[in-house]
């Protein structure tokens, strides 16, 4: 299970704004049906300013980063993807 993997995967389908051709996006399957396309952002922080709680609530563990939040603020909370670790530990601690 790789938590920030499927927040990850619902911004995409989701939220993204996908500024290159949304034909390929449709094809890659990176939106979601329903999906108002002129509705979107550019990052993950960009949703979590505008629907912080509504979106982390949305999730199953966004009630855990919410409670991690109030702990450290946002500020302070670095989230990794397990990738970025495996992929790049040098540049990844180095952010730490």
């Amino acid at each position: 299970c790789d938590p920030v993997g499927r927040l990850e995967r619902r911004f995409i389908k989701h939220h993204y704004c996908h500024h290159e051709d949304i034909e390929a996006a449709w094809e890659r399957e990176d939106l979601f049906e329903g999906r108002n396309i002129s509705d979107c952002d550019d990052s993950m922080m960009a949703v979590l300013q505008r629907h912080r709680r509504s979106w982390l609530r949305s999730e199953r563990m966004g009630e855990h980063l919410l409670e991690l939040i109030k702990l450290f603020g946002h500020e302070r909370l670095f989230i990794v993807h397990k990738a970025s670790i495996r992929d790049h530990p040098a540049e990844t601690y180095g952010h730490v």
